[in-house]
């Protein structure tokens, strides 16, 4: 763990080495969890194995065990960085149909969720997918993970958004 107090010019950040045990490299920007917290990932709960979100309400249900944000490619069975706690520049976001998320409408619209790609991130606020939540838990869920920074259009591209990540 490395922890950078704050400064003239950064504020506090956490950052983790994990060892991602999923059969694929966890890009830059991706969202990841740490197993154990799921059917089927107890066997490799050591507290330094992560996996990318899933997609969808299995996304959702991850989002209890968040690690945070990679902040670098890391190869499947490799070791790498990722940002638990503090300002993340590169935040990957989910390609969707003409969508705007940011910090625009208040805090609702800048809350993120598991997008439609794994690993990605898209807006809590309005989002109709969330059939089996209601938004007052989607945002109670969501609220203490990430919060995108910046005003960021999703539409058509897997953009990169500044956000503020709090995982632990």
């Amino acid at each position: 763990m490395i922890i950078q107090r704050i400064n003239r010019t950064d504020s506090e950040k956490v950052d983790l080495t994990v060892h991602n045990v999923e059969g694929a490299t966890l890009s830059l920007g991706m969202g990841c969890y740490f197993v154990g917290f799921t059917a089927g990932t107890q066997s490799s709960n050591d507290g330094a194995s992560v996996m990318r979100l899933s997609i969808g309400t299995t996304g959702d249900a991850q989002m209890q065990s968040f690690a945070g944000i990679a902040l670098e490619d890391i190869p499947a069975d490799g070791y790498g960085a990722i940002r638990a706690w503090g300002y993340v520049n590169s935040v990957l976001l989910s390609q969707e149909t003409d969508k705007t998320i940011g910090v625009f409408a208040g805090l609702p619209s800048s809350m993120l969720r598991p997008g439609g790609v794994a690993g990605t991130f898209t807006s809590v606020y309005g989002d109709v997918n969330l059939s089996t939540l209601s938004m007052a838990a989607a945002q109670a869920r969501m609220s203490k993970y990430i919060n995108i920074m910046a005003t960021t259009n999703i539409s058509g591209s897997l953009p990169y958004g500044k956000s503020f990540v709090r995982a632990v």
